[in-house]
């Protein structure tokens, strides 16, 4: 998962959301990553303007895979302004 600052201005991230949905687009269930954990899967929680940070981050569960699911990245910019952003992310079959 690569995560970018492309407005010029830093991030702190507070938390990122999973939203993940089955085929039939119903909620199967919601992963609350804070800023602790964040912080633990990327080695910062901050994000340089005009930089990216990434990790390899892999989908598992014990229910069927997900179809997709929309993830939101929330923070603070570095001039106090809160920030979001979401993307969908589709998962393909194994």
């Amino acid at each position: 998962m690569n995560i970018s600052e492309s407005n010029g201005v830093g991030v702190t991230v507070s938390n990122l959301i999973f939203n993940s949905y089955s085929q039939e687009d119903e909620l199967e269930g919601t992963t609350f990553v804070d800023a602790e954990e964040f912080f633990e899967w990327f080695g910062t929680d901050y994000i340089p303007a005009f930089s990216t940070i990434y990790n390899a981050i892999w989908h598992t569960n014990d229910t069927p895979v997900s179809h997709y699911s929309i993830v939101s990245v929330a923070g603070i910019d570095d001039n106090g302004n809160p920030v979001e952003a979401t993307v969908r992310i589709d998962y393909l079959p194994k």
